[in-house]
């Protein structure tokens, strides 16, 4: 039987150095972007950077300096059904320290 659950991941007044979001559970047989969404609590433009690591692999970018305009609210589409594996991880961190807010929910699915 397949079970599915969700977890949302939110951080806060980003820090300008890379910090981990997220890390698939080792149970799951995998887990999928559902939703994201980044705001820009500034008044500047800022840009937003999020990596996927695999258990056993090399951290790729998923977001490279993606540009959020001065106090704007982005989607991240380019986040949207992203999948990891068990044990995968996700970074992010922005240009500028405690300049936005991320929040991420990941479907995590059990068979």
């Amino acid at each position: 039987m397949t079970t599915i659950a969700y977890t949302t991941a939110k951080q806060q007044q980003m820090p300008a150095a890379t910090d981990l979001l997220y890390t698939c559970p080792l149970a799951a047989t995998s887990a999928h972007v559902a939703y994201s969404n980044a705001t820009s609590i500034t008044t500047g433009v800022v840009t937003l950077t999020v990596n996927k690591t695999p258990l056993a692999g090399v951290s790729m970018y998923l977001l490279n300096g993606k540009p959020l305009a001065a106090k704007g609210t982005d989607n991240l589409f380019e986040l949207a059904n992203q999948t990891l594996g068990p044990g995968d991880t996700v970074y992010a961190h922005c240009s500028a320290a405690s300049s936005v807010d991320l929040e991420i929910t990941f479907k995590e699915i059990y068979e």
